[in-house]
Parts: C-alpha cells; sequence; structure tokens
C-alpha cells in the first residue's frame, strides 16, 4: 500500500509537463529506490473514459520523484480539449490509488497552440465593419497639402487651413489680429455684437472703498494708523521711554575687569573688585563637625537618663521640676 502526495503539474508547452510527488508505504515511511508508475488521464472523478495513459520508471530519493508526462505520449490538444481530467496513479502494477486528483487550470495551457492555427473566418463576435477583412478608415485616403490640416467638412474629412498657422494676409481669419488696444485695456467679447473688441478689466479695478474694506477686515494697519517708530525705527521715535533710559541703559558692572579668583564686591556707593567670601569650605566643614559633636553629646546624654532644661520651668503632671532632673526618677509620676 502506498501514498501519494501530488504537487501541482507545470505545463511544459507544446506537448509533455512535468510531475512531481511523494510516496510513502503503508507503514508512513518514505519509498526508495527504483518504481514503475503507471499514469492515466480520464474524464470523470470516477469511472468516465481513460483519454491518455504512459508508465515510467523512476528513481526515489526520500519518497520524493519527478517525472515527464506526456515524454512518451504526446499530450496534445486531442488531450486537452477543454473538458476536465483527473490523474490516477498506481505503483508497480498494484491498483490504482484513490482518489484521483483533478487538474489545475496551469495544464490546460496547452489549449493556447491551438490559437496559432485559428483561421480568420473562424473568429466569432467580429465587429460588422471588420467581417469583410478591411478596416474602413475614412482618413486613409486623405492627402492635405503642407501645412494643412483634416476638418469636418459636414459629411466628411477634408483638407483645410490652420488658421493659427497661416500667414496670408489675404485669406487669414483671424479675428483678433487688427485689434489695437490702449495700455491696461483688454480684449472683451460682446454677445450682442459677436465679436472681439477693447475693453476694462473689471474684476481687476478696485475702488478706494472696496481696498480700504479688504485691508481692515484682513487686520492690516493703515500708514496713517502707524506710529512714527515704525516708519523710522528710530529709539528716539519711541513713546513713553523710562527715564532710566533715556540716556540709555547705565550698566554699572558692564566696565568692571576682575584678576583671576577676584569677585565683584559693592562698596557703598558701586561694585568693585575683591576677594573671595571668608566662607570657605575649610570653615564648613568645621562648623558642621562642631556641630555634630555637640549633638552626639546630647544624645549620650539622654541614653543615660538625664535630661537638662534650661531657662524655664517644666511641669510635669502636677509637679514644676526645676533645672537638671532625673528622668528616671519621676518616671512613675503622673
Amino acid at each position: 500500500m502506498f501514498l501519494s502526495l501530488l504537487t501541482a503539474l507545470a505545463l511544459a508547452v507544446p506537448t509533455s509537463l512535468t510531475h512531481q510527488g511523494r510516496l510513502l508505504d503503508g507503514d508512513g515511511r518514505p519509498v526508495e529506490g527504483d518504481h514503475t508508475l503507471a499514469f492515466s488521464l480520464y474524464d470523470a472523478s470516477t469511472g468516465g473514459d481513460l483519454v491518455w495513459s504512459e508508465s515510467h520508471v523512476s528513481p526515489f530519493s526520500s519518497g520524493l520523484y519527478t517525472v515527464e508526462l506526456g515524454s512518451t505520449t504526446p499530450l496534445d490538444e486531442d488531450v486537452f480539449d477543454g473538458g476536465r481530467l483527473f490523474l490516477e496513479l498506481s505503483v508497480d502494477g498494484g491498483p490504482a490509488m484513490s482518489p484521483r486528483h483533478a487538474l489545475t487550470s496551469v495544464p490546460y495551457a496547452q489549449r493556447a497552440a491551438v490559437a496559432g492555427s485559428v483561421a480568420y473566418e473562424d473568429i466569432t463576435g467580429m465587429p460588422e465593419d471588420l467581417a469583410d477583412g478591411e478596416d474602413a478608415d475614412t482618413m486613409g485616403a486623405l492627402l492635405c497639402g503642407e501645412g494643412e490640416v483634416p476638418k469636418w467638412a459636414g459629411a466628411g474629412w477634408a483638407c483645410g487651413t490652420d488658421i493659427d498657422t497661416d500667414t496670408d494676409t489675404d485669406t487669414n481669419t483671424d479675428l483678433l489680429a487688427d485689434i489695437s488696444c490702449l495700455d491696461g485695456e483688454v480684449l472683451v467679447f460682446d454677445a450682442m455684437l459677436g465679436t472681439w473688441m477693447c475693453g476694462t478689466d473689471a474684476d481687476r479695478t478696485l475702488s478706494d472703498g472696496e481696498v480700504l474694506s479688504i485691508v481692515s477686515s484682513e487686520g492690516y494697519a493703515l500708514l496713517i494708523d502707524l506710529a512714527p517708530v515704525a516708519l523710522t525705527g528710530q529709539f528716539a521715535d519711541l513713546e513713553s521711554i523710562p527715564d532710566g533710559l533715556l540716556d540709555g541703559d547705565d550698566d554699572t558692572m558692564g566696565m568692571l575687569v576682575c584678576a583671576e579668583g577676584e569677585v565683584a564686591v559693592f562698596e557703598g556707593a558701586g561694585w568693585v573688585c575683591g576677594e573671595a567670601s571668608d566662607v570657605t569650605m575649610d570653615w564648613v566643614e568645621e562648623w558642621v563637625s562642631a556641630e555634630m559633636s555637640d549633638i552626639l553629646a546630647r544624645m549620650e546624654e539622654l541614653e543615660s537618663g538625664w535630661v537638662s532644661v534650661l531657662g524655664s520651668d517644666v511641669m510635669y503632671g502636677d509637679y514644676t521640676i526645676r533645672n537638671s532632673v532625673d528622668v528616671a526618677a519621676i518616671s512613675g509620676f503622673s
């Protein structure tokens, strides 16, 4: 018993196609060695008529094989006639495997070879004006002179003059050539007279009121509304200048130049260069050390059970305690 895993069929035009697959034995192990494969095409998935068949002896590796169907019996248009076909396989003369596999559309590309031999008269659905085999080209026989162009003349095309390229002043039909306008005028078509004439471009002329309306609605300022400084850019034209800035900015430290390591020091009437402050890191470390020593001493005093209360009497329950007190001695009071 064999299990066949068929892959897609790849068409090899014109009369053969490549087929690949994999076979497993009854225990599910891949088939190895040479085996005889019999291929058949039927027109139905079961039963039906045999359309084509051939056999191949093919080597197997890990159950895989490759054969070229049609290399012995050609697969031509008599086989691929447009109907559905189903491939059947048997191994080493054994029973045919089931089910048969329907061919996909790829092998039917074989039918494309038939199109090369179709006669013109056998084509269906042809437009009537092509049925006689001639293309009714209405302009094919039109021969014009140099510079002429085809023009529709009511019932057909005729040769004529392109007025845009006509330089013959006697026959030039350019309606605008003789019109001369003043500066600022534009050509305007008069529908009543059916002709072109010079006129004013109304869309480009605005009244004073229209200009003011546009300027005010868009947030623009009129020249008359601008402050003098907006026109001159001069400091002197600024209004409401603080008194201290009228003669410029008095930078009291702008001219102060100190030596490296010096700092600015204020001395009554102004800033001068001087030494850095006496508060140095050494002084800070000494002060922190002294404070920490005092704190540690007070903590040791508390741990020994004594506390000093200086400068005022302390009320403990109904008793008044003065100066140094043994905390342990009054711990039972309430």
